[in-house]
């Protein structure tokens, strides 16, 4: 069992939710600049098939930022999105 940087536990389940919402964040800025006629059911469908090659990309992006002294943590907001919720932002 590793043990947890303090931003991960404080961030709660190893981190994960932040690099969930950061993986989503990142793909939905970039789907809407390369496809802006695009409708929702096409970007749903492209995070679904994306989401593992995403998350990947995510969680190396959030532990380099962890390495320089890059804290993230979840507002009680982000927190209820990041269970799953489509976010238009």
């Amino acid at each position: 069992m590793t043990d947890l940087s303090e931003t991960e536990a404080a961030a709660g389940k190893g981190g994960n939710a932040v690099v969930r919402v950061v993986a989503r964040v990142l793909f939905n800025q970039n789907w809407r600049q390369e496809n802006p006629d695009a409708d929702p059911e096409a970007r749903k469908a492209a995070w679904a098939k994306a989401r593992g090659d995403e998350v990947k990309k995510a969680r190396k992006l959030v532990r380099a930022l962890e390495r320089a002294g890059v804290a993230m943590t979840l507002t009680p907001k982000a927190e209820e999105t990041a269970g799953g919720q489509d976010s238009d932002d």
